[in-house]
């Protein structure tokens, strides 16, 4: 399995349970490819969604999203 991150725009909002996920928050997803994380980013936020990236990627980015990483199984 492979780490991915998802990232959403500057007005994709979306609620799970008491987690909000927007532009303040990245989403990671742990699969087996990329095509597969594209899946369950369009599965999970349909088109309202900005960027994948691999964890080899993603670097110190976490620093532009001030409420850091949520595990997809926590949503």
């Amino acid at each position: 399995m492979r780490k991915f991150y998802v990232t959403m725009g500057q007005n994709h909002v979306h609620r799970f349970k008491n987690i909000i996920v927007d532009k303040d928050i990245v989403v990671e997803i742990e699969v087996e490819d990329e095509n597969m994380a594209r899946q369950k980013a369009f599965s999970l936020f349909g088109l309202k969604w900005s960027m994948i990236y691999n964890a080899e990627n993603f670097g110190d980015s976490i620093k532009f999203f001030p409420r850091g990483i949520v595990n997809i199984k926590d949503l």
